[in-house]
């Protein structure tokens, strides 16, 4: 588990979760509460170009998530 990190890439801002690129419609476990509850979500980007960029998320029953900057992120077990 581990938080978001933006990074540049050769092709611009992206997110990345235990040093694996993010891209939009990606499924990711969100945790609200540092690793006790885990919530399936769909990664969306929100913002404009460059820095300005961020998370938006998408729980299963269609409501919209901002996460706080504390909040944790794994990939989901294959």
């Amino acid at each position: 588990m581990s938080r978001l990190s933006l990074l540049r890439e050769s092709s611009g801002w992206r997110h990345f979760v235990e040093g694996k690129p993010v891209h939009c419609g990606s499924c990711l476990q969100w945790s609200p509460d540092r690793g006790i509850t885990w919530i399936n979500v769909r990664y969306e980007a929100g913002g404009g170009s460059g820095e300005k960029i961020w998370p938006v998320l998408y729980a299963p029953d269609g409501s919209r998530i901002s996460p706080a900057v504390e909040s944790l992120f794994q990939w989901p077990p294959q």
